[in-house]
């Protein structure tokens, strides 16, 4: 598992050393974050991002153990090893030792698949063992006659705490089994179980945000966090129907219109949803009566309703859900009666590494493929934008950076130049809904407050009509690049302050 995860995130993250940089948004703004968190500069209060706290102390980690994409790296194979072998103590409830380890290996594809597993270092990446957690101990559950040890309930409180302060749209399975199992518990006449595990959820859950919330008190930061995490995302952020039974339906479509854009996946995903509904019930089964199976359903559809009931429909949320469509595989290998040979196992451990490197598009653009447009439209520049852009800012001594008008392209990172200001990239929110964010980039362009600014526009557009606040003369054109990110074709340039 180890070496399988090792090899794996190698070869798909951008994070890893197969690639000159990681040229996802995202994460060179959580990166940013917590590399700043660790200079001093506090969430929500000093640099504005509007994922959850937990995922920027995670990022601040990686700072720590590299100043580099490296870090990421480091923490990704961490947590795919842990997904892996959660999947196979998930196997172990109805498999033998060596059918579990291959369960494991396969769904490593299912939760690694483009466009969904995104560059790598999503905060979706980070709740996956969460995720996993909640579907293990479903199944778990029935098979220990609905008693466990209530430390699995701690773990299920801290896990579902993790979730809540990275990203609380995923805390849907969490919910979902929550209440299921509260029915259950209560119609089975179990109401001291129900209490006990209760209260050691309730302590999972102390042990994760009490902390939290001295620090940001200790810090001033509690009004800031709360404003930024909970009110940014749900007013300014979102874009939900209007209606209770619109977001539903909505959530709904969105889950399976993104996850029809890979036809295994959306497959799975069928047999996820309509496998427990008719399969016929036996202890020995997946299902194997209906209590395990209203479990199940609560946690799966809550967590989509979750997920997509902002309304958004970008394919990274998708992965969070991913766990799911494991169980039709699971299914599958309970169906087996023969095990398989070592030559067997061997072989079907290369296939799984080959499928996920022909289902990830990721690797194409890495160093094993030189001159890719992901560094240059043209093939005479070979190396990053980000390496040549960092290069000209070094020339100034204590240089300061805006990125303007974008998210955070990795110009931060790369020039190791920490942020001087509140809004230091350009979120994902309408400006009539957040007009002081661009307020203050143009402020300090009119002024001169910053050395450098780097932008990026879709490729062609004119700069007087993509960032007119640069054509007033305050900054020159130092460096430009055509480049390819994701799949489209946009334009980076670095513009310097006139003296």
């Amino acid at each position: 598992m180890v070496v399988l995860g090792i090899a794996v995130m190698t070869f798909i993250s951008k994070s890893s050393f197969l690639y000159p940089a990681n040229d996802w948004d995202d994460v060179n703004a959580f990166l940013t974050m917590g590399k700043g968190w660790a200079h001093g500069l506090v969430p929500y209060r000093n640099l504005f991002e509007q994922k959850g706290p937990i995922l920027y102390l995670f990022y601040m980690l990686a700072y720590f153990i590299s100043n580099s994409y490296f870090g990421v790296y480091v923490l990704e194979c961490l947590f795919f090893i842990t997904d892996l072998i959660l999947f196979y103590h998930m196997g172990r409830l109805f498999l033998d030792d060596t059918k579990s380890l291959l369960f494991a290996a396969i769904t490593g594809i299912v939760i690694t698949v483009s466009p969904f597993f995104g560059e790598g270092g999503s905060a979706e990446e980070f709740m996956m063992p969460a995720i996993i957690f909640v579907l293990y101990l479903g199944l778990r559950l029935p098979r220990r006659e609905w008693t466990v040890s209530n430390w699995y309930y701690f773990a299920f409180g801290i896990t579902g705490t993790l979730i809540f302060w990275i990203k609380y749209t995923a805390i849907g399975a969490h919910v979902g089994f929550l209440l299921a199992l509260m029915i259950i518990l209560a119609l089975q006449g179990r109401m001291a179980a129900l209490g006990k595990a209760l209260l050691a959820m309730l302590g999972g859950t102390a042990v994760v945000t009490v902390p939290l919330l001295v620090y940001f008190a200790l810090v001033n930061g509690v009004q800031p966090l709360f404003h930024v995490y909970f009110y940014t995302n749900i007013a300014l952020y979102a874009n939900p129907a209007s209606t209770i039974v619109g977001r539903f339906s909505q959530a709904i479509t969105l889950f399976l219109q993104t996850a029809d854009q890979t036809p295994l996946l959306f497959l799975l995903f069928l047999g996820a949803i309509f496998l427990p509904i008719f399969a016929r019930p036996d202890k020995n089964r997946l299902f194997p009566d209906n209590n395990t199976i209203f479990l199940y359903m609560a946690s799966l559809f809550t967590l989509a309703i979750s997920t997509f009931a902002g309304g958004l429909e970008l394919p990274y949320y998708l992965l969070i859900m991913t766990p799911f469509a494991a169980v039709p595989l699971l299914w599958v290998f309970t169906r087996m009666h023969t095990a398989p040979n070592q030559l067997q196992i061997g072989f079907a451990l290369l296939a799984v590494f080959c499928v996920i490197l022909g289902l990830n598009t990721n690797v194409r653009r890495s160093r094993l493929f030189p001159n890719n447009p992901s560094i240059s439209l043209s093939k005479k520049q070979t190396e990053p934008a980000q390496t040549e852009f960092a290069r000209i800012i070094h020339k100034v001594p204590n240089a300061t950076l805006l990125n303007y008008g974008t998210l955070d392209m990795g110009i931060y990172q790369a020039a190791d130049v920490l942020p001087t200001t509140y809004y230091f990239e350009k979120q994902n929110i309408d400006d009539d809904r957040l007009p002081e964010m661009m307020a203050v980039q143009n402020a300090l362009i009119n002024y001169k407050k910053v050395d450098f600014v780097v932008t990026s526009v879709p490729y062609g557009t004119s700069m007087k009509k993509a960032n007119p606040a640069l054509t007033n003369g305050n900054y020159r054109e130092v460096a430009k690049r055509h480049l390819m990110i994701h799949e489209d074709k946009v334009t980076w340039r670095l513009y310097q302050v006139k003296k």
